[in-house]
């Protein structure tokens, strides 16, 4: 991010705290019920969001040389991401040409061929087909050059490796947030730890509860709530995408540095949530992908991910000590939308309230209704 925008926004907080206020949308807005509940739409949901916009495989520290795989599961089904014998990325769908069988059993590993544990048909890292058993008498007919890995559109951006529909152009779908993104340098960052969940509750509530800070005083009392004002913070909206800014309480120290040394990373939690279900928690000296997959109206397994600089890889205890605060707060949030979700079976709401201080929940609402209804 340019430093004039890092020092408009600390800014824009700093007049907030001497308000006493936050940013406030004109009007309350109200959150039908039936958008948690209803499986018919919860189907389109995943058919127009999940398995068309982009979806982040993996971050591409995971698959380093050639040869490399891993094996994700998505909402398009098991796909298999590989650097190829010349170490370009590929992915194919994970399934053999034969007989549809799954073709690599592993969630990772390194490979130059892929064989079917079936029939043994046989495939090289670039998806070619170069093996099948009995062949000339058995599959006389047989067109081995369109008998293939099927592809699947891959781009490798902002340190991650992404399923992409081929419809779909990725730089117009991230207008407006390429820069700031490439800056984080993610791609000189590698995993250093991963928590992985199974939260009994719609995708949606999950997603509002990370936009906006009402909730840190109640919620987070025990965690990171001292950190942070009451009630503060700032969005904006790029497309379908949010920004949100919490500024901590050291804020104050803005006032004695001359804004050339500003830095928004040191003075506020920095938010990226990338429609529709990827979350980058930005602070001071890494970041922490969160990745949520809906598999039910009311299910969502939830990846937490810490991403640290690979060049400060080896101090595994200050970041074990951040990825524990980071997933126990998080662990915070995912219950009370576990307590929203068992809580609307009761008929005691009809919708749910959003105050104009949470002004990117009917926002985000709008952007969930712009592409299924």
């Amino acid at each position: 991010m340019q430093q004039k925008e890092q020092v408009a926004l600390l800014r824009k907080c700093l007049e907030l705290v001497v308000a006493g206020s936050t940013q406030l949308g004109e009007r309350q807005g109200f959150s039908p019920i039936s958008r948690y509940q209803d499986v018919a739409g919860f189907e389109r949901e995943i058919e127009r969001l999940f398995r068309r916009l982009p979806v982040p495989l993996v971050h591409a520290s995971k698959i380093p040389g050639s040869g490399d795989f891993r094996v994700v599961e998505t909402h398009r089904g098991s796909i298999l991401v590989t650097r190829d014998d010349q170490g370009k990325v590929r992915a194919f769908h994970n399934v053999c040409r034969h007989r549809g069988t799954q073709l690599v059993n592993e969630d990772r590993g390194c490979a130059q061929r892929f064989v079917c544990p079936y029939h043994a048909w046989t495939y090289s890292s670039q998806g070619q087909l170069v093996g099948v058993p009995h062949g000339d008498s058995c599959f006389p007919e047989l067109d081995r050059e369109q008998s293939g890995l099927v592809p699947v559109r891959v781009e490798q951006r902002f340190g991650f490796l992404w399923a992409v529909a081929d419809d779909i152009r990725f730089e117009e779908y991230f207008a407006g947030l390429e820069v700031e993104l490439d800056g984080l340098g993610l791609e000189s960052h590698q995993v250093f730890a991963e928590d992985r969940h199974l939260w009994r509750s719609n995708w949606k509530l999950v997603a509002e509860g990370g936009l906006e800070s009402y909730h840190f005083r109640q919620a987070h009392k025990a965690t990171i709530a001292p950190y942070f004002y009451d009630n503060l913070s700032i969005y904006d909206q790029f497309g379908p995408h949010f920004r949100s800014v919490l500024p901590k309480r050291n804020l104050d120290e803005l006032k004695s540095l001359p804004e050339d040394e500003w830095r928004l990373r040191d003075y506020t939690h920095l938010t990226y949530a990338l429609f529709p279900m990827m979350t980058l928690l930005v602070q001071a000296d890494h970041v922490v992908w969160v990745h949520a997959k809906p598999l039910a109206v009311d299910q969502t397994e939830i990846a937490v991910i810490t991403l640290v600089p690979s060049s400060e890889a080896d101090r595994k205890d200050y970041w074990r000590t951040n990825h524990d605060i980071t997933t126990a707060t998080l662990k915070e949030d995912f219950a009370l939308a576990e307590s929203i979700q068992k809580g609307l079976v009761s008929g005691a709401n009809q919708a749910l309230t959003f105050g104009r201080n949470e002004a990117a929940l009917p926002a985000l609402q709008q952007v969930v209704e712009s592409y299924t209804c």
